[in-house]
């Protein structure tokens, strides 16, 4: 049929300029032009031509400044186009503007009509009863975006009723990256990482600002939850009017109104269509406050999409897409769901989570009281939980509910047209043991707007679940035979690896780079194993408990095992009978003498060779000293021959250059893959793995073992090398009262230094500097090398930490009988490690000489009472409380919220005013413009 979609006159279609209704078009045609003629009307716009033809759809742009003259512009393009092809429209449908149908409809009374009502366009005050009646006579059917417009219609013209259909609109899940993706977990870095919130967890707000959208009511709640959880920012994201940053009186009112926060306010402005996907990666929990009976907020769908659970206001039709189980949603104030999230204080039942399962949000009666809209941000921020239920849901909604191709499908069926969808119900899913449903792509990790085209399953899958709980039958028990249907391992040489298109991956060690590895590799569609012969950190594992923190991380191994991508095991000898390439990844630590101790790589070594009955690649991921890949090999090769066993196998060196705080980006997104391989085989199959990155463009350095072993300790002791350069230069520059800080920004400026490690501090710490630096020393030493250099590298760092501590008693005096608080403990912002942390030998010498020491950080409190127990400290839930009675603040660690101190504040709760900048946060003359003395690391 050849029908004519006439739009709105205010933006073009596509939507280049935004607007809900010409995102809904868009949406929609894919579809519906694989099986209609289509010709879409709107108004002209100067990046897009009067008249052009894409993707098989007819776009006819005409001049509409007013209604009016929109209206007659595009009765002369309908009937052009229709004297020009020499066939009539079957249909001409219009959206959101039932004057226009009648106009139309005058000109063409031999055309079909109908109509799409996207808010109350039917009203009283838009329409005459006459012109209403008349209207509803001359339509064929009336959408509706919900059930809300429908009832509003319906109870002013009963007649309508007939006519009425409800299609609630629709979004494409490929655009949107939920956080616990691969994707969505880098992008969510990156996003943040642009804004400077790292370190915050997000509320979003997205949309136009108005009044009427509530964005004064979301600011003031944000004033209580930020003084609740001052690590949650606000991003608003939007503008006065779609296509442009102009402002108004009500746009300055919230710039003024925000000032009285505690925390970060971002306003982003206009985002282009194309861009929004990206904003929603930022948030956490997504906030639509409308104040006016909203037909349906689009931006319910993206939220869904982007896995962001919901907090809405009960208004219009908003409610009515939050539960799948019914239209009402979850009201604060009904009896049968106010377990959710209760008016009266907010408070939780147990039965909460089980009652999120059914629903993406929390709906709010009492849209006008910010109090109410602050405690439901908070129940939601303080049940993670919950929320994480709730993103899933929407998403699953999103993708089952509200995609385009159902709408497109909807769109017409009235008058009998609804084109066959293009995206086919995936077979039911069987549970297997680690085997992907499809040899599709992830639909969670498809860019693009072009329609999912339906995947046909690999292979009739075995139910059986894979690596369950513990007191389940042991989940690896036969499923070597079980996975061979699917994924053949031979004992047979394979010349070419281009056989494992789908290779079963292990990880053993679930430590820091075991566990981001097997997350990562797992969340792009590979299948992994994590091994770990620690029973209580598996356990914690299966239920969703990380050994760790690290951004992103924890959302991104629940959905892989939600997908049954990632696995965990104690169970070694099953994990490498299933195993084609095995990473090695468990802890290397440090022996009195300096060296490496690679015992645990040489046991896991051994353990492969006992059980191992296959052609095996072995990959050394820990970091180790030249002649370990060897070694490898030989102790393989040793209890083979015990065994009386002949089996080939390939040894590889693939170190990893993970920084903690940004880890998933860093796997993702990685400067470099070094890939050291005894033959190409082996290299193949590597480059295989990390075919997602390298067809990013991510260089590969292709070379042998020892020297990829020896690139790893290399790097990291050059990076250590500059950090103690920059300390001892900083050093110097006090004593010649230079600021530090403009000597390395004018080095940074030579493209042979470059700007990155010039930053002066306490000294280095973490697991890697200290410990690969002293084990490149032992290596040099085991080879008759004096490595001066590397001497200094160590002795500087530890010297910078005493100097720290110099500096402290100098400011004071004496330090006997003296209270500091010391903001910090993890070695860098972003993580909970304490290893080798400047803080905790700052914190060390304090308590020697007879003080009290309070402390604060965000993440890494617990770490340092389970590792340091007999240290006692007075651990603070805030920065304030810990500055309480304070003679001395020391800023050890750069976690963004200490950027953001309050020295009025601050002035008025400690002892003496003195501020110990370690990290170089702030300017000296800031400070001491509130009366603080101020000494930072090389500035004057």
């Amino acid at each position: 049929m050849k029908i004519a979609l006439v739009c709105t006159e205010k933006l073009p279609v596509p939507p280049v300029a935004g607007g809900a209704i010409q995102m809904y078009i868009e949406g929609v045609l894919p579809y519906l032009s694989q099986h209609q003629d289509i010709t879409v009307f709107s108004v002209q716009h100067p990046s897009l031509p009067d008249e052009e033809v894409r993707d098989n759809v007819r776009y006819i742009r005409v001049p509409g400044k007013t209604q009016s003259v929109y209206i007659q512009n595009v009765m002369a393009g309908i009937a052009a186009s229709v004297d020009r092809d020499g066939t009539p429209y079957g249909l001409i449908h219009v959206f959101n503007r039932p004057k226009y149908l009648l106009t139309l409809a005058d000109s063409f009374p031999d055309c079909k009509f109908s109509l799409s009502l996207h808010n109350e366009m039917m009203h009283e005050e838009k329409i005459t009863d006459e012109a209403g009646l008349k209207c509803v006579e001359k339509a064929e059917f009336i959408n509706t975006v919900s059930r809300y417009i429908a009832d509003t219609v319906i109870g002013r013209f009963p007649s309508a009723k007939e006519k009425m259909h409800v299609v609630y609109s629709g979004v494409d899940p490929n655009k949107y990256h939920p956080p616990w993706t691969g994707t969505g977990a880098v992008k969510k870095f990156e996003m943040r990482s642009k804004y400077g919130l790292q370190d915050y967890r997000v509320i979003l707000y997205a949309g136009r600002l108005s009044k009427k959208k509530g964005v004064h009511i979301l600011v003031r709640a944000m004033e209580k939850v930020m003084q609740t959880h001052p690590d949650t920012a606000l991003v608003i994201a939007g503008s006065k009017w779609y296509g442009s940053n102009a402002g108004d009186e009500y746009t300055e009112a919230l710039r003024k109104l925000v000032l009285q926060l505690p925390g970060p306010v971002i306003f982003t402005g206009f985002i282009p269509p194309s861009d929004i996907a990206d904003y929603y990666c930022m948030g956490d929990i997504f906030v639509c406050a409308s104040q006016w009976n909203e037909p349906l907020a689009r931006v319910h769908y993206e939220a869904m999409a982007a896995g962001l659970p919901i907090i809405t206001t009960n208004r219009g039709g908003n409610a009515e897409v939050i539960c799948e189980a019914t239209d009402a949603g979850h009201s604060d104030s009904a009896p049968a769901t106010s377990h959710i999230a209760p008016v009266d204080a907010g408070a939780v039942v147990s039965s909460g989570a089980e009652a999120a399962a059914d629903c993406c949000g929390i709906v709010i009666d009492s849209y006008r009281d910010p109090e109410v809209m602050a405690d439901r941000i908070s129940f939601l921020l303080d049940n993670p939980d919950i929320a994480a239920a709730m993103g899933r849901k929407g998403r699953q909604l999103a993708e089952t509910r509200y995609s385009w191709d159902r709408v497109a499908g909807e769109i017409f069926e009235r008058i009998g047209l609804k084109p066959p969808q293009s995206v086919e119900p995936k077979p039911e899913q069987i549970d297997v043991p680690g085997l992907s449903q499809d040899d599709g792509p992830d639909p969670l990790q498809i860019g693009g707007s072009t329609p999912q085209q339906a995947v046909e399953p690999k292979s009739q899958q075995i139910s059986k679940p894979w690596l369950s709980q513990a007191d389940e039958p042991d989940p690896l028990q036969n499923s070597r035979q079980e996975i061979s249907a699917a994924a053949p391992v031979s004992a047979v040489v394979p010349s070419d690896y281009a056989a494992y298109d789908d290779p079963v991956i292990s990880m053993i060690g679930t430590g820091y780079v075991g566990l981001v590895t097997g997350a990562c590799l797992s969340s792009m569609g590979r299948r992994v194993i994590c091994c770990d012969q620690d029973s209580k950190k598996i356990e914690d594992l299966r239920n969703g408990i990380m050994p760790i923190y690290e951004p992103s991380l924890k959302e991104l191994v629940d959905n892989c095992v939600s997908d049954q991508k990632l696995s965990f095991t104690d169970d070694i000898k099953e994990t490498v009978s299933c195993s084609d390439i095995i990473f090695i990844t468990v802890n290397t630590p440090t022996l009195p003498d300096g060296s490496c101790d690679t015992e645990n790589v040489c046991e896991a070594a051994r353990s492969i060779g006992t059980w191992m009955d296959g052609y095996k690649i072995i990959v050394n991921k820990s970091t180790v000293p030249v002649g370990t890949g060897q070694k490898v090999r030989e102790i393989i090769s040793a209890v083979l021959a015990e065994r009386s066993l002949e089996l080939d196998f390939d040894v590889v060196s693939n170190p990893e250059f993970l920084r903690e705080g940004s880890a998933i980006y860093d796997f993702m997104n990685p400067d470099r893959i070094v890939i050291g391989a005894e033959n190409d085989r082996a290299a193949q199959a590597l480059k295989h793995v990390y075919s997602e990155q390298i067809a990013a463009g991510i260089p590969v350095l292709m070379t042998d073992i020892e020297t990829a072993e020896m690139v790893k300790y290399a790097s990291n002791a050059f990076l250590a090398a500059k950090i103690s350069f920059v300390n001892e230069l900083a050093n110097l520059c006090e004593e010649c009262g230079v600021d530090i800080t403009r000597v390395t920004r004018g080095m940074g400026l030579d493209s042979r230094i470059g700007p990155h490690f010039l930053s002066p501090g306490p000294g280095f710490g973490g697991s890697c500097f200290p410990k690969d630096v002293r084990a490149l020393l032992a290596l040099s030493s085991k080879y008759g090398c004096k490595s001066l250099m590397l001497r200094s590298v160590l002795d500087v760092n530890e010297d910078q930490r005493r100097r720290m501590v110099q500096k402290i008693e100098n400011a004071l005096g004496r330090l006997d009988g003296s209270r500091i608080t010391i903001l910090g403990l993890s070695f860098k912002p972003g993580t909970d490690d304490i290893r080798e942390s400047p803080a905790v030998s700052v914190i060390s010498s304090l308590l020697e000489q007879n003080i009290s020491v309070a402390v604060y950080d965000p993440r890494a409190m617990e770490s340092m009472k389970r590792k340091h127990p007999e240290m006692e400290l007075e651990y603070c839930g805030d920065i304030y409380s810990a500055c309480c009675q304070s003679d001395c603040i020391v800023l050890a660690t750069e976690w963004k919220e200490f950027s953001e101190l309050d020295f009025e504040k601050l002035k008025s709760v400690v002892r003496r005013p003195v501020f110990m900048d370690l990290r170089n946060v702030y300017e000296p003359e800031y400070v001491r413009g509130f009366g603080f003395y101020y000494e930072g690391v090389g500035r004057k």
